[in-house]
């Protein structure tokens, strides 16, 4: 990064102090290393690819800044919950746009074991008929059917602060 030119072009494009910007250089540059003790590779590679202006290029600080301010928000928005439908599909390893009954399950998977209460769960998200889950269902789901109480508090990314 030209430490002249790109601060103040980020400053002037996101609308934050230059201290913030060299803030979140330093953020993004542990999640990139992968020196964050606290967050699993896998997480990273994730959040990282979800982190670039176009498919398949290299995050990038411009939209890992986007990312972080929409986070920043305290509401639950659209905008917000397609980027996690987004982390998700990272995730899962896939290059579509869609989750399928599979990838769901496997998602799901990490968090309940118990084989019943997992169906009750992938039925609950995916519907009687549905057999993917594509990005506006995702978001239809988490703001009027199954809210989340502090989704943004949930996916907070813990690093330290600079001082």
């Amino acid at each position: 990064m030209n430490p002249i030119f790109e601060v103040e072009r980020l400053h002037d494009k996101h609308e934050i102090s230059q201290r913030k910007v060299f803030e979140l250089q330093a953020r993004f540059l542990a999640l990139q290393q992968g020196s964050t003790a606290n967050v699993t590779s896998e997480f990273t590679q994730a959040m990282m690819a979800c982190c670039t202006s176009t498919p398949g290029q290299p995050p990038t600080l411009d939209a890992f800044i986007s990312v972080y301010k929409m986070f920043e928000q305290k509401d639950k928005t659209k905008e917000k919950l397609e980027f996690v439908f987004q982390w998700l599909v990272a995730l899962s390893h896939k290059s579509s746009s869609t989750l399928s009954i599979e990838d769901v399950q496997s998602l799901l998977r990490r968090h309940q074991v118990d084989e019943t209460k997992l169906q009750a769960q992938l039925k609950d998200v995916l519907g009687d008929e549905g057999h993917a889950l594509t990005a506006s269902a995702f978001v239809d789901y988490m703001l009027t059917k199954r809210p989340l109480e502090n989704l943004d508090t949930r996916l907070c990314i813990s690093t330290p602060s600079i001082s």
